[in-house]
């Protein structure tokens, strides 16, 4: 039971989130060594702990203040790059539309040159069966 509990305060403690704690609790752990030493008029003892506290929980902020940094910058990252993908989305549309406008007009053209082809066509093998009928006319 107890190595089941110590796995997992282990597993715990190798998080980001587990560092944070264990060395939150070890800059309580100073603050309580120097107050001991302080109480007990150790006083280098107790200074040496005191700067060893000041030094950890300076540490602690100075990281703390670098990590929220980090994380402003990759949020704006991520933001900027966001807009960029939205904006190359919306120029594949466009490019994709104009292309469909395009094939759409060259059809509607084709489909109109195809017509106008059959309508002589048409009018044509209509002009030359009413010349061959005239013509057949005359000759009878």
């Amino acid at each position: 039971m107890w190595g089941a509990l110590f796995r997992q305060l282990a597993i715990f403690l190798f998080t980001r989130r587990g560092k944070r704690i264990a060395a939150l609790i070890g800059l309580v752990l100073l603050g309580f060594v120097t107050a001991v030493l302080l109480d007990s008029q150790m006083y280098l003892s107790a200074a040496f702990s005191s700067l060893m506290t000041a030094a950890a929980l300076f540490a602690f902020v100075f990281q703390s203040i670098k990590q929220r940094r980090a994380e402003r910058q990759r949020m704006r990252r991520a933001a900027a790059e966001e807009i960029q993908r939205t904006a190359a989305a919306q120029v594949r549309a466009e490019k994709r539309s104009k292309t469909k406008s395009r094939v759409a007009n060259a059809a509607k053209a084709a489909r109109s040159t195809v017509s106008n082809v059959a309508r002589l066509a048409r009018t044509g093998v209509a002009a030359s069966r009413n010349r061959i009928k005239r013509w057949r006319r005359r000759g009878d």
